[in-house]
């Protein structure tokens, strides 16, 4: 289960889409809720999370600004925007910031559900991938020490330590 915060200035959207994750099988679970994208934000300098759903338009951050600060400084949460608004320059301005997505209000839940699962089978993937990479290199630095290549597996474990930051 990926852990998911919902970023809406309007309460029953909020409660909505909330409601809708965590009383569906879609691998999200949401642990938190904000009305504004500060909110977001100072929750984020002390947390992480899998994913952020959020509005595009709120009255102190817009979501693309949280999009943006995600994007430089937590690039590996997913971001998916939520907005009334249809024109195409919002949804330009969010591709630049690495958005997964972006859905119009009022909410289509089928196509919510597509998405998360679009979203799950992402983290999923990424996941298994680092996983698989970590062990590759565990393997070669045992393959260095039993072997007696003291200089190459100093390398190879500075590069494992390294990977974990």
């Amino acid at each position: 289960m990926f852990e998911a915060i919902v970023v809406d200035d309007e309460r029953i959207i909020r409660t909505g889409i909330s409601s809708f994750i965590n009383n569906n099988d879609t691998g999200f679970e949401v642990i938190h809720t904000f009305k504004d994208g500060a909110e977001a934000i100072e929750y984020l300098k002390e947390r992480d999370t899998a994913l952020v759903i959020t509005d595009i338009k709120m009255v102190d951050i817009s979501g693309i600004e949280l999009a943006k600060y995600i994007y430089e400084n937590k690039p590996y949460i997913k971001v998916m925007l939520l907005s009334g608004y249809t024109e195409f320059e919002y949804a330009k301005a969010a591709m630049k910031y690495n958005v997964e997505d972006y859905l119009t209000k009022p909410t289509d839940f089928g196509e919510l559900a597509k998405t998360l699962l679009k979203i799950r089978e992402s983290l999923e993937s990424a996941n298994s991938t680092d996983v698989n990479v970590f062990l590759d290199k565990l393997k070669q630095l045992y393959a260095e020490i039993i072997t007696g290549r003291a200089d190459e597996a100093e390398g190879t474990l500075s590069d494992l330590l390294m990977s974990n930051h």
